[in-house]
């Protein structure tokens, strides 16, 4: 069975980065200011990631030149899973990492 892919927007990134129900994140296509340069066109890509020391995957977002690196399975989880008591963290069910669906995270 193939699983359909859903992208939503990233919290605090909305018209610059998506997230999936898969786990990836891509940026969007938008236009782009430079100092040096008149503005050109960005095209929007999936992101590459990073891996933390400890397993997990990273992604960097950048938003007004400022350049952010976030935990996946957080941007997952924030998109995808409610969170009505406001827990702080989020937990791979079965303890693998870079396994970062949203059947497979939860809050805690």
């Amino acid at each position: 069975m193939k699983i359909k892919e859903i992208w939503k927007s990233v919290k605090d990134y909305e018209g610059l980065y998506e997230v999936s129900n898969l786990g990836r994140v891509r940026s969007l296509t938008n236009i782009t200011h430079s100092p040096r340069q008149s503005s050109y066109i960005k095209q929007g890509k999936i992101l590459a990631f990073s891996v933390h020391y400890k397993g997990y995957n990273r992604s960097h977002l950048c938003k007004n030149g400022v350049r952010k690196t976030m935990q996946t399975h957080r941007l997952v989880a924030q998109a995808f899973i409610p969170n009505p008591e406001n827990k702080p963290q989020v937990n791979h069910i079965d303890g693998n990492p870079i396994n970062n669906v949203p059947w497979n995270l939860e809050w805690a």
